[in-house]
């Protein structure tokens, strides 16, 4: 913090940021586990994530696309697609993140990938039922290889879920994993920890057998899953971008 001018640091509308932020998080906690410390540390640790991955220029900007937004330098790799909202949600109401590590580059922007992981878990808690329930993530990792699998950039990603983000994540949901999951899923785990990685359901098998599962156990009806795995929403990352630009 020592390199920042206050002048870069806190502009004239972080005082609004601050109040909306403690009351997102207040509204994450449920009346019974509200400890002010905690979640004083937790608002401390988001924002300092927050002035490290977008740097001073852009940490206090609104969350969103185009030139007046957080994300204004970080459309080539919110097309990558690669991370996507599923515009339906399961029986439950949490809204899905659909995955697909095959489509990471062999060159690869960390902190923009980062980025637009804060980005995409922020829009998923624009939903009342995402700040109150949580969120599913489905990863299809079939088409992955092991050079796709960043070990860099998953610790980023669970640190930012397990100590700066406001999101409750309900599950993880590994669907056809490729051979070398065998090797990784134990770091993974114990990079989770004992609370997330009870989260995680590994699901092989044929396609039916596992839309049927994700259905049946979990609550994921096939038509509100992607395509890509079997179910009936077709993922148009390009214009849901464009769609998200325009409301601002």
């Amino acid at each position: 913090m020592s390199a920042y001018s206050l002048d870069e640091v806190f502009p004239d509308n972080i005082v609004a940021i601050l109040v909306l932020t403690v009351v997102l998080y207040y509204s994450f906690l449920t009346p019974n586990c509200i400890v002010k410390q905690r979640a004083a540390e937790r608002i401390v640790a988001y924002w300092t994530k927050r002035l490290e991955l977008f740097s001073p220029s852009k940490a206090f900007l609104p969350m969103i696309l185009g030139p007046n937004g957080a994300m204004k330098d970080d459309d080539k790799t919110l097309n990558i697609g690669f991370l996507c909202l599923v515009p339906k949600s399961d029986d439950a109401g949490h809204p899905i993140l659909f995955a697909d590590p095959s489509k990471f580059p062999a060159n690869r922007d960390h902190p923009s990938i980062v980025r637009a992981f804060w980005y995409h878990v922020h829009a998923a808690l624009e939903s009342e039922d995402g700040q109150k329930k949580g969120l599913v993530v489905v990863i299809y990792a079939e088409n992955s290889s092991f050079s796709q699998f960043d070990t860099r950039l998953l610790q980023v990603n669970v640190q930012s879920i397990k100590n700066c983000l406001p999101v409750r994540m309900s599950a993880f949901h590994i669907c056809h994993p490729p051979t070398y999951i065998r090797i990784v899923i134990p770091f993974i785990k114990i990079l989770m920890g004992e609370k997330l990685r009870k989260r995680i359901k590994i699901h092989t098998g044929k396609q039916k057998k596992v839309i049927e599962k994700l259905e049946g156990k979990y609550g994921i009806p096939q038509q509100n899953l992607p395509t890509e795995i079997g179910g009936g929403v077709i993922l148009n990352q390009e214009e849901w971008l464009r769609r998200r630009q325009e409301i601002g």
